[in-house]
């Protein structure tokens, strides 16, 4: 398992934090957190959580990010105003959410920052 920072701002956003995935979603998402919260909980990794996210519709939904380890790999998906910062021996990647949304995978040695 890799060694895994996050850090946030105080506000009014919601973090699910399991295992391997971690999920941020605004405050006005309750009901979509409880999905995902279920999903997580029942040890889901990063595609059934997305598509936890995702099923209730991206209509409503201005932003969001998902990171998640997979093996030797993290995965960060961003939408809306927000960014994960990926930070590796290698370097630092920056997943900048957009409209649709902004999806990079690196090497799994990395602290987040949402």
């Amino acid at each position: 398992m890799a060694f895994v920072t996050i850090s946030y701002a105080p506000g009014s956003w919601i973090l699910i934090a399991g295992r391997d995935v971690n999920v941020l979603l605004p405050e006005s998402e309750k009901l979509r957190a409880a999905s995902v919260w279920a999903v997580l909980d029942s040890g889901a990794g990063f595609a059934e959580t997305l598509d936890a996210i995702v099923s209730a519709g991206l209509a409503g939904l201005t932003a969001f990010a998902l990171v998640a380890e997979e093996g030797q790999l993290t995965r960060a998906v961003v939408r809306g105003d927000l960014r994960v910062e990926l930070r590796t021996a290698d370097g630092t990647t920056v997943v900048a959410g957009t409209g649709t949304w902004a999806e990079e995978i690196g090497r799994a040695s990395c602290r987040e920052r949402v």
